[in-house]
């Protein structure tokens, strides 16, 4: 299991999912106070949010990063699970390859909507 493990190391996935917990946790806590503040001021209308995803780069590409933070955060999730848990090599590889076939998809779909819409 460890060809497809994010670093080949134990103690780098740690690290890794622990920095994407915190990109995480900071999109989401700036999401949230953007949100009370849009709330507070009487703003908070499908304008204002659309214009939060649209009317600059920053939250674009914030959105992105914390996307491509969440799948290397539940990509070592998944290899972990896979390699405690799921015995059989042809059903670890399977749920390992859906998982990355969703999340490309997925990407790609929230590049097109961020970008093109």
């Amino acid at each position: 299991m460890a060809i497809i493990s994010l670093t080949s190391s134990g103690l780098k996935d740690f690290f890794v999912q622990r920095v994407t917990a915190v990109i995480i946790t900071l999109y989401f806590g700036y999401l949230f106070i953007e949100t009370l503040y849009l709330s507070n001021s009487g703003q908070l209308n499908y304008d204002s949010w659309r214009g939060l995803f649209t009317d600059g780069m920053f939250f674009r590409i914030a959105t992105l990063m914390a996307y491509l933070a969440v799948f290397f955060h539940a990509w070592v999730g998944i290899w972990i699970i896979c390699g405690d848990y799921i015995k059989y090599a042809w059903a670890s590889a399977l749920v390992m390859l859906s998982f990355i076939l969703i999340y490309v998809f997925c990407f790609f779909w929230l590049f097109a909507v961020l970008f093109f819409y």
